[in-house]
């Protein structure tokens, strides 16, 4: 079976109780704001290892995390491909430094009571 496994995040700030989401430039998803996230490469032993290398090829070097929160895992029918969404919580925003994937951020407010 060819699977593809995929993990992705977005960045909660505390201080400020902010997301972060990144304007996409390439591919199916130009032109959409997400969270950074991406293919599982050979060397990614877990989903989380994945994630890890995405956040230091997406926004450079982030702050410290305080925490990871899963937050869901989609499976197609096929059970061909999967996603891992994960909440990636800091003390402080940040500016990240984006690479080629992104031309733009925009922090934004949660919506309702979540408690991270």
């Amino acid at each position: 079976m060819n699977e593809i496994v995929c993990s992705g995040g977005l960045f909660f700030a505390k201080d400020t109780k902010r997301f972060l989401f990144l304007l996409r430039t390439q591919g199916k998803t130009a032109g959409t704001w997400g969270g950074v996230g991406g293919k599982k490469e050979p060397h990614d032993v877990t989903p989380y290892d994945t994630l890890k290398r995405e956040i230091a090829e997406e926004v450079g070097k982030s702050p410290a995390i305080k925490k990871t929160v899963p937050l869901s895992l989609f499976s197609s029918e096929d059970e061909k491909f999967q996603y891992n969404t994960y909440v990636i919580i800091v003390e402080k925003e940040f500016i990240p430094i984006l690479n080629i994937e992104h031309r733009s951020i925009v922090t934004g407010k949660q919506i309702g009571r979540a408690h991270v």
